[in-house]
């Protein structure tokens, strides 16, 4: 029987998930405190319903009105997952909105975009600039309005393929089969308060052999393109897509950025912002 139930708020969206394993209750709490919200809905006025059961065959088991059971090895596997099915489900519960995978950093007022594909860099990057002087808003997905700009951020833990060779991580830090998790209040800085307008976007590549990090600033045109590539929801949109991700570009400064060490790549990027 189900014993634990815990409700969150994503992009104006109530989703609430059913579980009966104490570790799943565990890893939610951790991976997104900041999105939760008093148990004061009910099921039934959920616009999102999960259960995460402990299954006979498999540790745990993902089930949902929206999609076919999905198995899970452990706690990691499951946040994993979870979030996939979750973040579909939210793109077409906000159709009007353009989604684009990537991070988003808040510095003296100013909202950045790190737009890369998945393991070129972004969350490593993020850890750097967070001792910086920069604020975490996510390091994985943000809704953007096409007309006014302003932006919805996925809020949760910081999510590191790999230990990063500059500036330790926190004793609360996960270490998932999948990634190490730092939890959200114990990050050196983060954003509270509501998103404005995307003022920059750093389409970023790691170098490790490179001798010093780099920007240049690109044009509309290529600006369009890689956030296309990079966008998630793009058939909920007037001409497949590109005409968001076209406004987006012509609207905000855009830069291709080369990351190096993380102190010199943060220090850079703080400058551009300045």
């Amino acid at each position: 029987m189900l014993s634990f139930t815990v409700h969150f708020k994503f992009f104006d969206c109530p989703v609430c998930v059913q579980t009966d394993s104490e570790q799943i209750l565990q890893a939610l709490d951790l991976a997104y405190q900041y999105h939760s919200i008093p148990e004061s809905l009910s099921i039934d006025e959920c616009r999102l319903k999960y259960r995460i059961e402990q299954a006979k065959s498999t540790p745990f088991v993902i089930l949902s009105e929206q999609a076919d059971p999905v198995s899970c090895k452990d706690p990691s596997t499951c946040l994993f997952e979870f979030e996939q099915l979750m973040v579909v489900a939210l793109q077409r519960a906000r159709p009007e909105a353009f989604f684009i995978h990537c991070a988003v950093l808040e510095y003296q007022g100013q909202f950045i975009a790190l737009v890369a594909s998945s393991g070129a860099g972004k969350s490593t990057t993020s850890w750097g600039l967070l001792h910086h002087g920069f604020n975490y808003l996510t390091d994985e997905m943000c809704a953007v309005d096409p007309r006014s700009l302003h932006i919805d951020c996925l809020t949760h833990a910081l999510s590191l393929k790999q230990r990063p060779t500059r500036y330790a991580l926190p004793a609360s830090t996960l270490y998932g089969s999948r990634s190490l998790l730092v939890p959200v209040a114990d990050l050196p800085g983060v954003f509270h308060g509501t998103p404005g307008r995307l003022a920059k976007i750093f389409y970023i590549q790691y170098d490790a052999q490179g001798a010093r990090a780099s920007a240049e600033p690109i044009s509309v045109a290529e600006s369009c393109a890689r956030l296309y590539a990079n966008g998630l929801n793009q058939l909920a949109h007037a001409n497949l897509g590109l005409d968001p991700a076209q406004r987006i570009a012509e609207s905000v400064q855009s830069y291709r950025v080369v990351c190096t060490e993380l102190g010199e790549t943060s220090r850079l990027l703080r400058d551009l912002c300045a």
